[in-house]
């Protein structure tokens, strides 16, 4: 999935039952769990945990990588 995020948006804490996540910043700069990421850096969280709070303060480009099941509306699955 590519999202274009706003600056101030906030994505709470969650659970990653269905699978791995991995988010690789394009653009601008992403704030999670006490660290910073900027364009070129890599995220990933193992399926069965945790992720902190994702935040950013400017605009931010991101790609993630997740199980479809995660994000899809359950019409469409």
């Amino acid at each position: 999935v590519l999202f274009d995020v706003e600056p101030g948006t906030r994505f709470p804490p969650h659970h990653h039952a269905g699978g791995a996540e991995e988010c690789y910043v394009i653009s601008g700069s992403l704030q999670t769990c006490g660290r910073l990421f900027a364009a070129g850096d890599f995220v990933h969280a193992d399926a069965e945990t945790d992720h902190a709070e994702l935040f950013t303060e400017e605009d931010c480009r991101v790609i993630l990588v997740v199980p479809p099941e995660d994000y899809l509306v359950a019409a469409f699955r």
